[in-house]
């Protein structure tokens, strides 16, 4: 991490580019849509999530067991 990104492995670091969410944040400002996601998977998350919370937080907790932020990635260190 010497150049300022943080690397969770291979199957957490699918972001998406800038370039593919800007093209769908105005992709969804033309259509007119309330919600925009940026990703693709989002939705799937967000349906899942819904679905079964308690399934969802279950997995959140291990993705954080599995992948601790240290203290210069906390959100509480980033300047705001």
């Amino acid at each position: 991490m010497t150049d300022g990104t943080v690397s969770f492995g291979a199957e957490l670091n699918r972001a998406a580019t800038f370039d593919a969410v800007v093209d769908a944040a105005f992709a969804g400002m033309i259509a007119n849509r309330f919600l925009i996601l940026s990703h693709g998977e989002v939705s799937q998350h967000m349906g899942q999530k819904a679905e079964d919370p308690d399934r969802w937080f279950t997995a959140m907790a291990k993705l954080r067991r599995r992948y601790p932020l240290d203290s210069s990635t906390s959100i509480a260190h980033l300047d705001c």
